[in-house]
């Protein structure tokens, strides 16, 4: 998961051009680089995520696990929703 966090920052320092609907990555499926979309909003940091600039974030999905078998998929199920506006990257 290392890969893909890295991926996610190298993505938004260089400025990586975006498309206008939500990427979904499955990293299972090999997808590495994160299109993380620039959006401008306002979000309020409550634990909820029911704002509608939430609706066009990036989705990260499909994670592995490294321990004890490297590749299988985790056991949990984790979706990411990632975004970053003028001021944050938020997560």
């Amino acid at each position: 998961m290392n890969l893909l966090v890295l991926s996610c920052l190298l993505a938004f320092a260089i400025g990586v051009p975006v498309s206008t609907d939500p990427p979904v990555v499955h990293g299972r499926q090999g997808n590495l680089d994160v299109p993380i979309p620039r959006l401008d909003g306002e979000v309020m940091v409550d634990g909820h995520l029911d704002e509608p600039i939430w609706s066009q974030a990036a989705i990260l999905t499909g994670f592995s696990q490294f321990t004890p078998v490297d590749g299988v998929a985790a056991s949990d199920s984790t979706e990411v929703l990632v975004w970053y506006s003028g001021t944050a990257l938020h997560v």
